[in-house]
C-alpha cells in the first residue's frame, strides 16, 4: 500500500485522498501510474478534526482533494459552493480548496461502470446500505432507470435516505438477493470487520456489484461467486471518480488504462 500522513504530519502536496482510515488506499498508486506530474499524497483526517485538517491543508497549498468515508457529508457542509448534484445527494467527494466548491464524482463514475456492466432500465436491483456511497448508488441506479430496493441495518435511516433524496425505492426488511439479478453492496461493514451476510441464489445467478475493493478480493464477492454469480469489486470505480476529478482540477484527462493496471497489479493475489 501507498505511504500515508496524518493531517498534521502532511507534506505540502498539490493533491491528496482523505479518509479515516486512510492506510488501505490505492489511488496515490493509480494517480503516479497514470504518470501525472503532479504530487498525490494519502492523509488520515477524523470526522471530528474535520474543518481543522481543511484548514490546515489549504495553508499548506493543496489544490485538490478527493475525499472517502466516513468524510463526504463533512466535505459536502464544508463548500461554499457545490455542483447540482452533489447539492442533491448531500455527499461530496472532490473538492477544489482554492475556492471550497465541491462536486460529486462517485455518482457520475458509477452511472458509466454500471452502463459498462450491461444494467438496463427496469431491472431489479437491490442496494445495501444508507451511508455516503449509497447516495451517489441511489443517484447512478435511478439515472440508469433501475427499480431499487434499498436495505439498511437500521431501516428508519434507510427511510430517511429515500426521502432526503426523494429517490424512489422499494424498502427491504433483509439483505438477501434471492430475487434479484443485481446487487450493489455500498457499506463498508466488512472494512471493520463485521460481515455482511447476503444469500446469493445459485439457480439465477447474476452480478454482485462490491463499491468496495481487498487486496485479495471481498469476502462478500467470494460469497457471490461461489454461488455463480458474476463478482466485481470497485476498482472500476475508484478509476472512473479519480479520473473525473483530475479532469475537473486540471482539464486534462489521465490514461485510464494505466489507473486500472495499476490497482490490478496491486490487488493481484
Amino acid at each position: 500500500m501507498s505511504p500515508w500522513y496524518e493531517w498534521r504530519e502532511a507534506p505540502p502536496l498539490d493533491f491528496a485522498v482523505i479518509g479515516d482510515p486512510i492506510a488501505h488506499s490505492l489511488s496515490p498508486r493509480m494517480f503516479a501510474a497514470a504518470g501525472i506530474p503532479e504530487s498525490y499524497g494519502a492523509i488520515r483526517v477524523s470526522l471530528n478534526e474535520f474543518d481543522e485538517a481543511l484548514n490546515h491543508l489549504v495553508k499548506l497549498g493543496f489544490r485538490g482533494l478527493n475525499v472517502t468515508l466516513p468524510l463526504k457529508e463533512a466535505a459536502a457542509a464544508w463548500c461554499a459552493s457545490k455542483s447540482d448534484i452533489a447539492g442533491r445527494l448531500g455527499a461530496v467527494n472532490t473538492l477544489r480548496l482554492s475556492t471550497r466548491e465541491g462536486i460529486n464524482t462517485d455518482a457520475l463514475g458509477l452511472v458509466e461502470v454500471l452502463r459498462e456492466l450491461g444494467l438496463q432500465a427496469d431491472e431489479k436491483v437491490l442496494l445495501l446500505g444508507a451511508g455516503g456511497t449509497a447516495r451517489a448508488a441511489l443517484y447512478a441506479l435511478s439515472e440508469l432507470g433501475a427499480r431499487i430496493t434499498l436495505w439498511n441495518r437500521t431501516p428508519a435511516r434507510a427511510e430517511r435516505l429515500l426521502s432526503e433524496l426523494s429517490v424512489n425505492a422499494d424498502l427491504a426488511s433483509t439483505g438477501d438477493a434471492e430475487s434479484f439479478r443485481w446487487v450493489v453492496n455500498s457499506t463498508s461493514s466488512e472494512r471493520g470487520g463485521e460481515p455482511l451476510e447476503t444469500n446469493f441464489s445459485a439457480e439465477v445467478p447474476g452480478v454482485a456489484l462490491d463499491l468496495n475493493y481487498a487486496q485479495a478480493g471481498t469476502a462478500w464477492i467470494a460469497r457471490a461467486t461461489c454461488a455463480g454469480w458474476r463478482g466485481v469489486d470497485g476498482r472500476s470505480l475508484l478509476v472512473e471518480q479519480g479520473a473525473a476529478s483530475y479532469h475537473w482540477w486540471t482539464g486534462t484527462q489521465p490514461n485510464r488504462d494505466q489507473m486500472l493496471a495499476s490497482l490490478q497489479e496491486a490487488l493481484a493475489p
